[in-house]
């Protein structure tokens, strides 16, 4: 987790304004296919992150996308 955090940061930092369009755009119709390949590769990800923490008990029982949108919510706000 820590890592994803700290390159998600590192790259919002270093590229403010492509992070802020994908952040604002993310769900725009006139993304290509590869690109919405990835933000689902990336929300996998994430989703088996947050699954493999709470099966060690290290994050409360929910279901892991609804914990992942709040940690991106706190992370974008």
């Amino acid at each position: 987790f820590r890592t994803l955090w700290n390159g998600m940061a590192a790259f919002a930092v270093e590229n403010p304004k492509p992070f802020i369009f994908m952040e604002l755009h993310h769900h725009a119709e006139y993304l290509d296919a590869e690109s919405r390949a990835l933000e689902e590769r990336m929300q996998v990800l994430f989703t088996n992150v947050v699954a493999g923490a709470q099966q060690r008990g290290e994050l409360k029982d929910g279901p892991p996308h609804l914990l992942m949108a709040i940690v991106m919510g706190a992370f974008v706000g």
